[in-house]
């Protein structure tokens, strides 16, 4: 079984070095497209062992991705951008006899991608990345999707992507988000019912802060959502929550986050976005149902990536499980000692018969957590 890697690139000579070393060795073959370099990206590729062939940019992502493919020979192709690395916790002919395998149910194979920014991981997705050579083509002048007449995929829990693309100067960061914007708007333009497009002008305004023009594309894409079920991106509930919070639109941000997880109940990020939303309206009931789904989605991700599906996911990292949990203990923490003082005020003025069997009830509790009943009941009298 023959394995090619497939890229189209420009002017990435500070990232391919990376991508080529995570997958020397791997692949059986490397095509690269390149668009119009002019620093060293073909030297570099060329030092790696790569077939570069150079196409002048066109303003179509699909189309040079396309043309990668049709210079590839291998059985399976693997799409990788200059900006990723790929790393493999497990032995090449491990790799090749699952695609072996898969193949003979699926056309397309997945592996879980990380975003790295700064040095830490700020979303994971499991991406669809292996494909039987002939047949899958790319569309989408940008933002470009696979089309394969199978979409199940298998998922490799072997193998995982590292995306740097996102690490970015606020330069550069600047130009990327004005030519996606421009060509997302030219998509738009060509096909008014390209709705996906809403979905990635939502994103890449809110990616630069721009939280109103972010919601009102976010807005427009999901009135659509019935004309796009097959291919929904629901991560627009949680960025739009976000959004909407940062703006302090409350009405707004419950609204979001209650029909996504109507639409989403197992939605990782739209649960986390309850708990941040419950402690901003002081709504202690929502944080607590908030953080427990938020716990109990995490663990069913970690013990298996396969049940996120294709969805991002932006708060599968321990730091917001810590957030999470900070928050419920440090409410529920509040509630409890609010509810001791009630309950001492209360048993002042109690028959003593009852007082005592009450007592004696919240003590043995106390103790068996390792605390002094009466010592939680003098604290909650200086606290409140």
């Amino acid at each position: 079984m023959k394995l090619s890697a497939c890229m189209m690139v420009r002017n990435e000579e500070a990232n391919l070095p990376r991508c080529l070393e995570s997958i020397r060795g791997i692949v059986d073959e490397i095509v690269i497209v390149d668009t119009g370099s002019t620093d060293n990206t073909i030297d570099i590729a060329r030092s790696y062992g790569a077939k570069v062939y150079e196409h002048p940019w066109q303003d179509d992502f699909s189309l040079h991705r396309n043309q990668s493919l049709d210079y590839a020979t291998g059985d399976w192709v693997l799409i990788i951008d200059a900006d990723e690395e790929f790393v493999m916790s497990a032995p090449i002919e491990k790799l090749k006899d699952a695609l072996v395998s898969f193949g003979k149910k699926y056309e397309a194979v997945a592996l879980e991608i990380i975003d790295i920014k700064q040095g830490h991981v700020s979303m994971l997705a499991n991406t669809t990345r292996f494909f039987q050579r002939d047949k899958v083509r790319y569309e989408g002048i940008v933002h470009n999707m696979p089309v394969v007449k199978t979409q199940a995929a298998g998922l490799l829990r072997f193998c995982v992507l590292k995306h740097y693309g996102y690490d970015l100067d606020p330069e550069k960061k600047m130009a990327k988000f004005k030519r996606t914007r421009d060509l997302l708007l030219k998509r738009i333009e060509q096909d008014p019912t390209d709705y996906i497009c809403y979905f990635y002008l939502s994103q890449i305004y809110g990616s630069i802060g721009y939280n109103r023009q972010s919601i009102e594309y976010g807005e427009k894409y999901i009135a659509h959502r019935k004309d796009v079920k097959d291919v929904f991106m629901g991560q627009i509930y949680y960025s739009m929550a976000i959004g909407y919070q940062d703006m302090q639109d409350a009405e707004n941000c419950e609204r979001i986050i209650k029909i996504g997880l109507e639409e989403l109940p197992d939605d990782l990020d739209l649960h986390y976005a309850m708990v941040q939303f419950a402690k901003w309206q002081n709504r202690t009931e929502m944080l607590i149902i908030g953080a427990q789904g938020f716990y109990d989605l995490y663990q069913k991700y970690q013990n298996n990536p396969g049940n996120r599906s294709n969805r991002f996911t932006f708060t599968q990292t321990p730091h917001f499980l810590a957030s999470c949990m900070q928050s419920l203990a440090l409410f529920t923490f509040a509630v409890g000692i609010q509810g001791t003082k009630f309950m001492s005020d209360a048993l002042e003025q109690t028959d003593p018969s009852m007082r005592d069997e009450l007592l004696s009830e919240f003590d043995s509790t106390m103790a068996f957590m390792g605390l002094s009943g009466q010592e939680v009941r003098n604290a909650s009298r200086n606290c409140i």
